[in-house]
């Protein structure tokens, strides 16, 4: 795209569509934080962005100030903020003289009634006081000790979004465990690539799940997933497995007092979290994050850029394979009251925003994906507006800004906060915030302390044009490490081997002259259905078992703001059939999940290649955009692509026939 084609496309986006009344701005914790800035610093900042430019110009006082005003507790000195000795970006410590606790942190602040959940249709199934949230949570607390966890031991869960694992997690970490998660939705392979890796001493689980108004057992799921980790792991491992439904029996109803539970405060940099990335190149890596990087950074985003405060209505549609569950999770040390769900975001007539409006919501979040969604079908709810709602998982589109201005929210008093980050630092490089304003198919502005850029091939720095979105500085929920990476050398690879000393993320953005971000998918080969982002090696390996299947090849293709998983299989012998068909697509979502199911399957007769053996997904992804193929000298075979040039118009003629 040429610059003049870019400066076109941002004056059609840049159409203001919200912005905070003076009396709401002031009001807000943004402005109070920024006033104590500017009475410590004898300095004044005028604007967001100015703001916003000290924050990573100073970004050691930054993060200090950070940590005193939010009144996060913890021991120790934060006279020193950030320690690097070595010239890598990723070797550096923060706050080397402190030691803190996540869920202290939380439960110490909670409101009177700090946790409701639900399954869809709006069906509570647990409503958690003060007392008994704080009562739960020393059931759970004294039962893991009495089994023997210990600091830095990892525990795996198998569990929806619901109150078992919060109240779990919680328990864990007090304790100084290490948490990982994964949602029913996952096939047992899926579960199984990613908690091998964890290596748990205690694997954790639930016994039923609930989508599209439907109850699924879980227990033989359950019990192949504790047999075949019980075969995998190391002898010197002896796992021990409990459902959290059975002990939340016991649980529920019980009482305490925070003084009651005991906390154990671990380094600023201990583990806390085990997210997973989406396995696009083999099984997912294991990505490990710091217990006070992630409370620091998520209390910058909660505080500051989404303004939440105590007794604030807040739920995010989530599941606890996504790190919007631990994102909403660190929502109680805002004294919200968390709204969890568990189920498909539309049954029948039922669909989120009947959620959002029975439970009078008032920061909600969802996916771009919901928000397309409720577009084509056309959907005018009526309901209680929320003070602010938050959009992620995919680029939302400006169409859809659009919508939720003009059927949603058409007198514009509501914040649409579009925010973008990942997995991969649990947390946000760009987010909405109260003082600036919010533009058709633009993020508002990137994070505080968050020193974004976007560059061109050679490292340059672009505005207006579509470039890789990098950040220059450290910042504290940088994860810690991979797991089975002792020398970091996947750790680099992944996010500093294409600009070497600055983190790469992989998301091609647009950076506006007004300080906004465009974001266009990921730079990557990773696919995106509704939102999640799923890897094309998780597909590859069910789909490559099929004994008609010789070779295939995966990609994605957006279509109406969704992108669509497209397959194509090279067969053995014969012609693709529909029994073929119907037997990867349910392969696939009992073995990976149902987003991995693909949306289109075609028959080739060659699988394109790369020199170094790489199959050419880009390139094959690229020409279904209807753009030209390009570095056609990398590939062994690159006459093969001409072939699939046809099947662009016969995907969209087909979806257009749906």
């Amino acid at each position: 795209m040429t610059q003049k084609q870019n400066t076109v496309h941002n004056t059609v986006q840049n159409t203001v569509l919200w912005e905070a009344s003076g009396e709401y701005l002031e009001a807000s914790l943004l402005w109070g934080f920024k006033k104590h800035l500017e009475a410590k610093y004898s300095t004044q900042f005028k604007s967001y962005s100015e703001l916003q430019k000290w924050s990573v110009d100073e970004f050691q006082s930054f993060w200090r100030e950070l940590l005193g005003w939010s009144g996060i507790q913890y021991s120790g000195s934060s006279d020193l903020v950030y320690k690097n000795d070595s010239s890598k970006f990723y070797t550096g410590v923060w706050f080397p003289g402190l030691s803190l606790s996540y869920s202290e942190n939380l439960l110490s602040r909670l409101s009177e009634v700090p946790l409701r959940a639900f399954y869809e249709k709006n069906e509570l199934i647990a409503e958690l006081t003060k007392d008994e949230l704080l009562g739960a949570v020393l059931y759970f607390q004294v039962f893991f000790k009495q089994e023997g966890l210990q600091e830095g031991d990892h525990v795996a869960a198998f569990v929806g979004n619901n109150h078992l694992a919060l109240v779990a997690m919680l328990a864990v970490n007090s304790l100084g465990g290490v948490w990982a998660s994964c949602s029913p939705d996952f096939g047992e392979q899926g579960v199984l690539d990613r908690f091998i890796q964890v290596e748990p001493k205690f694997f954790l689980y639930d016994t039923q799940s609930v989508y599209g108004g439907k109850r699924f057992d879980l227990s033989e799921k359950v019990k192949n997933i504790q047999t075949a980790l019980s075969e995998k792991l190391s002898s010197k491992i002896k796992m021990q497995s409990f459902s959290l439904r059975d002990l939340w029996e016991k649980a529920k109803g019980q009482k305490a007092k925070l003084t009651d539970l005991s906390f154990k405060r671990v380094s600023f940099s201990a583990p806390l979290y085990i997210l997973f990335s989406s396995g696009t190149t083999g099984v997912p890596k294991c990505i490990v994050h710091a217990t006070g990087g992630v409370l620091l950074q998520h209390v910058k985003e909660l505080l500051l850029h989404s303004n939440i405060q105590k007794g604030e209505r807040f739920s995010y549609y989530t599941t606890t394979g996504w790190m919007m569950w631990n994102w909403m999770l660190s929502g109680l040390f805002a004294g919200a009251e968390l709204y969890t769900l568990e189920g498909s975001p539309m049954v029948g007539d039922w669909s989120l925003w009947d959620f959002v409006n029975e439970n009078k919501i008032t920061a909600f979040g969802t996916s771009a994906r919901f928000i397309a969604a409720c577009r084509s079908k056309g959907m005018t709810p009526k309901i209680k507006l929320p003070r602010i709602t938050f959009s992620t998982g995919s680029p939302l589109l400006p169409e859809d800004f659009d919508y939720y201005y003009s059927v949603i929210d058409p007198e514009k008093k509501s914040q649409l906060a579009s925010i973008s980050g990942g997995t991969d630092i649990v947390s946000c490089f760009m987010l909405g915030n109260p003082w600036s304003p919010v533009r058709r198919g633009e993020i508002q502005a990137a994070g505080l302390g968050m020193n974004i850029d976007s560059l061109d091939a050679h490292g340059k720095s672009l505005r207006g044009e579509d470039g890789e979105l990098v950040c220059k500085t450290p910042f504290p929920s940088m994860p810690v490490g991979f797991l089975n990476d002792p020398e970091n050398r996947r750790y680099e690879d992944a996010y500093f081997s294409r600009f070497p000393g600055i983190w790469h993320h992989g998301d091609f953005i647009t950076l506006t002259q007004e300080g906004g971000v465009q974001i266009h998918g990921r730079s990557d080969a990773t696919l995106n259905p509704g939102g999640v982002r799923i890897g094309t090696a998780e597909i590859y390996r069910v789909v490559e078992l099929e004994p008609e299947v010789a070779d295939s090849l995966v990609v994605g293709k957006v279509i109406d703001g969704d992108e669509k998983v497209v397959l194509f299989l090279k067969l053995k012998q014969g012609t693709l059939s529909d029994d073929l068909k119907l037997r990867i697509k349910k392969d696939l979502k009992t073995k990976a999940s149902p987003r991995h199911v693909p949306d289109f399957i075609f028959e080739v007769a060659e699988i394109p290649y790369t020199l170094s053996g790489k199959k050419v997904e880009i390139a094959v992804k690229r020409l279904l955009k209807g753009e030209a193929s390009q570095n056609l000298e990398a590939l062994q075979n690159p006459l093969v692509l001409k072939s699939f040039e046809k099947f662009k118009a016969l995907i969209e003629a087909r979806n257009e026939s749906k």
